[in-house]
């Protein structure tokens, strides 16, 4: 993103937009605008999920994705969530939903880091941001905010922002614990287990954690 604009204008010229509040009539009108004292901008629309659309909705998307070619002073980036669509096994047996999107986009597919390199790129994203770090804290971000590199890099953000305002403060474990949200990874299908299980107590202490989180309805539903 900050290479397309060339670093002129950044704030106005870089465009994150969550695809949950961004429709494809919306999504097109960002697009369509043109980028202020610069050549070229960026949209990037995170937390796409082709799986979770109905037909019209995603048929909205890809007629969007087929227009790009009208706006050539924008770059069009989507982010995809893991388990957000299934992609088939590409590049030899895509799905049918993966070929409509690599007819319209290039597509890029990021693979699962291990451990070692998420703590080497969490101690990197931190030190580039200026903060410095004690040595167990990548350890202690895995074990908190998950593997998901899009949330840690939002999470990484949040540490060196609290850091700074604080004087510089070391980034701890205890930071870790105190600033970084905790990641759902490991109770994502709580629900379903317990009910399968037949786990009664189970199932009501998922529903709690969904009730506190304030999660929609939706959200419960496609858990099960």
């Amino acid at each position: 993103c900050h290479s397309v604009c060339g670093g002129q204008f950044e704030d106005l010229n870089i465009i994150k937009t969550e695809a949950a509040e961004t429709p494809p009539a919306a999504l097109e009108e960002a697009v369509a605008m043109y980028p202020m004292m610069a050549e070229k901008k960026a949209v990037l629309l995170t937390g796409f999920q082709p799986s979770s659309l109905k037909e019209k909705e995603l048929e909205g998307y890809l007629e969007v994705f087929s227009r790009m070619v009208e706006y050539p002073h924008t770059v069009l980036g989507i982010i995809v969530p893991a388990g957000a669509m299934d992609a088939g096994n590409p590049p030899k047996k895509p799905s049918a939903l993966y070929k409509k999107f690599e007819r319209l986009l290039t597509t890029v597919q990021f693979s699962q880091k291990r451990p070692a390199a998420l703590k080497k790129w969490i101690a990197a994203q931190l030190g580039a941001a200026g903060a410095e770090i004690h040595e167990d804290t990548p350890e202690a971000m895995l074990r908190r905010c998950g593997s998901d590199m899009n949330i840690l890099h939002g999470e990484c953000g949040k540490l060196a922002a609290y850091s700074a305002s604080h004087g510089g403060e070391l980034v701890t474990p205890a930071m870790v614990e105190r600033v970084c949200c905790e990641s759902r990874e490991e109770d994502a299908f709580a629900l379903a287990n317990a009910v399968l299980a037949g786990d009664r107590r189970g199932a009501l202490r998922a529903l709690r954690g969904y009730r506190d989180r304030r999660e929609e309805p939706v959200a419960v539903a496609a858990s099960l």
